[in-house]
């Protein structure tokens, strides 16, 4: 939909050429292996399939045409052998060489009931979660049937990431297992729960008795949630409840038709949820008899109008408490909007089409009713080059607020805007806010530009832009002087949010490529048991020349590590927890990222001061803590 005056945006496709890679399967021995499956998959959580062949009598393959623009990651197998992931060192590799292990890999475990009794008969079923397609062909899991023990097995080929459910009695649980080559992984054990039948029943009101339309949410000891959303009367039924006791968490989400101008023919607009709050804690299943009060939050409700006192409609209008989002929600056809004043708010951002992104400061005493005004904003344009003087076809523009503008404008989804260069080398960035700028141009083979403007609001400036080669950094990754295999690599840019990833190969080596001259900051992650994800991200400065080698170790070199060990409360329980450290002096930043449940132990932890943030479905909360040599710290954490 096009308006009077407005400009609709494209988008181009352009094709580039693909990247081919070629390797040989060899088997412990080194000796070729014939007529072995050979997968391609893109780098990622999933990994997925992209394709697949199959070796010569030689043990050669090919890969004639895969997107360049993507880090790839191969695997082989061959009857049950099947080879660890492998990253090529170089995109389009030719030597990309895969050894088979000696020995299959191999998974068992046992079924129990509720009472930790064996359950016979039950059936175990595993699937590939990197198969988002089935290979042409090659070995599948078999489905098995647990003994009279309740005890399972199975082969699994190749290695990687696999799902594993096991149904008995009507009841069906799951969980995902990671396998290396040639690993042999016993005790995977599953415990069947029968389903739960009880339900929570009642109403919820506001403290003048009217209803409220809200999302209710009961949460178990366990920390397992259930939701109900309430009728027109403020009616709700939570089912499929364990028996026991829960607290239960009402989110108001109530049409907001008292913010509106009653004689205005646009619909009520629709408010975005609050913050959910506890209500009523260590309420039975089974009761049907529930009334819930709440506190109703204030409203911070407004008028989007442009430079001629018109309504600017369907613009996102956004809440934020520091850097944190704490709202969003959309103008309706007469510019105005509403949303929840969440506690701690600080601004709110305004992002219309075709306009100038606008932030609006909250005053200590709150946000009164008024109109916004959105201009149309300033332009930059010019003539993009590549290094060799021809016009930089379809690299990306991207217009990055300075340091003097507010920080909510610099953020991601602030007032960055893009924009693509055109065939003959031209770009314009449009609906731009005043102030100094910064022009990052990036492609993935002709490299990067970077130039700073001063823009008046409204004004026009012409900016032209040299592409230099990207330069490369190669290193090694080490804990404790052990290689560190498999761990994703990356590069954080220091004015976009896009990160360019490799992984590290079986001797902890790797390349990353998107670099430019000074500061850099590169980042490893690694996925572990239970969920947990670590990050390390460091600062590497970069010569004009290029070729920096760096040999990082994340391990602690001298010291004992320590440990980080709790228990959660239940509305905790079911939340997300961030552990981070930072080494001022060594310039290391060190996160992990995991769902903790109940209880927790975070070990391997070098010595340090760490953040805990702990965010649940009622808000977060942060402590620190300070982690000595072969110390262990214990933790009580609650959101209440």
């Amino acid at each position: 939909r096009v308006r009077a005056g407005e400009t609709a945006e494209a988008a181009a496709f352009w094709l580039r050429p693909a990247s081919r890679f070629r390797g040989r399967v060899v088997d412990a021995s080194g000796r070729p292996v014939p007529d072995a499956t050979v997968e391609a998959m893109t780098l990622g959580a999933t990994n997925r399939i992209t394709d697949a062949t199959y070796t010569g009598g030689d043990g050669r393959f090919s890969f004639p045409g895969l997107d360049y623009r993507r880090p790839y990651i191969f695997v082989a197998y061959k009857d049950n052998l099947s080879s660890d992931l492998v990253t090529p060192d170089v995109d389009g590799a030719d030597n990309v060489l895969i050894p088979l292990a000696a020995e299959p890999v191999r998974a068992s475990g046992r079924v129990l009931n509720v009472d930790g009794q064996p359950v016979s008969e039950a059936r175990v079923e595993v699937q590939r979660i990197a198969a988002q397609r089935a290979p042409r062909r090659g070995p599948r899991p078999r489905p098995g049937v647990t003994d009279a023990q309740g005890r399972w097995e199975t082969e699994l080929t190749p290695a990687g990431k696999y799902r594993f459910e096991v149904e008995a009695n009507g009841v069906r649980v799951s969980k995902d297992v990671q396998f290396g080559a040639g690993e042999q992984r016993n005790g995977i054990d599953f415990q069947l729960t029968p389903p739960a039948n009880f339900a929570i029943a009642g109403v919820v009101r506001d403290r003048r008795g009217d209803p409220i339309t809200a999302r209710i949410q009961a949460l178990d000891v366990d920390g397992n949630t259930r939701f109900a959303t309430t009728d027109a009367d403020g009616a709700f039924r939570i089912m499929e409840l364990a028996e026991g006791r829960h607290d239960l968490l009402v989110a108001v989400t109530r049409m907001a038709s008292e913010a509106r101008d009653e004689s205005s023919s646009s619909p009520p607009i629709e408010m975005a949820r609050a913050k959910p709050q506890v209500v009523k804690r260590g309420v039975a299943a089974g009761r049907d008899d529930v009334v819930l009060t709440v506190q109703t939050p204030p409203m911070l409700t407004g008028r989007l109008v442009n430079e001629a006192g018109e309504p600017v409609s369907e613009s996102h209008v956004l809440l934020y408490a520091g850097k944190q989002e704490a709202g969003l929600t959309r103008s309706g056809e007469d510019g105005r909007f509403a949303l929840f004043l969440a506690e701690g708010a600080t601004d709110l951002f305004i992002n219309a089409s075709n306009y100038a992104p606008k932030s609006v400061p909250l005053s200590a005493d709150g946000f009164r009713e008024r109109d916004i005004r959105l201009s149309r904003g300033g332009i930059i344009y010019g003539v993009a080059k590549s290094a060799r003087g021809g016009p930089a076809e379809h690299a990306l523009i991207e217009a990055v607020p300075g340091e003097s503008a507010p920080e909510i404008m610099r953020l991601p989804m602030g007032g960055r805007r893009r924009a693509v260069v055109e065939p003959d080398g031209t770009f314009e960035v449009t609906n731009l806010s005043e102030g100094t700028i910064t022009l990052v141009g990036s492609d993935p083979k002709l490299g990067y530009a970077s130039q700073t403007v001063h823009l008046r609001e409204g004004g026009n400036v012409r900016q032209d832009l040299t592409f230099r080669p990207w330069l490369a950094v190669e290193g090694r990754i080490t804990r404790d002087g052990a290689a560190v295999a498999n761990a994703q690599t990356y590069r954080v840019y220091p004015h976009n949010v896009q990160r360019i990833s490799g992984q590290t190969d079986l001797h902890g080596r790797f390349r990353l490529d998107n670099m430019v001259p000074g500061a850099n900051v590169i980042g490893v992650r690694m996925e572990g048991e239970g969920g947990q994800r670590r990050i390390y991200e460091r600062e590497v400065l970069v010569p004009e020349s290029g070729g920096r080698f760096l040999d990082w170790d994340l391990g602690s070199a001298t010291e004992e590590y320590g440990a980080i060990a709790g228990s959660l409360s239940p509305e905790a329980a079911a939340g997300e927890m961030v552990v981070k450290r930072i080494d001022e002096d060594a310039g290391l930043t060190e996160e992990t990222h995991f769902r903790p449940g109940g209880e927790f132990e975070l070990d391997t932890l070098a010595p340090g001061t760490y953040e805990i943030t702990l965010r649940g479905p009622t808000g977060s909360v942060t402590r620190t803590v300070e982690v000595g040599s072969g110390e262990r710290v214990e933790l009580s954490l609650s959101l209440k």
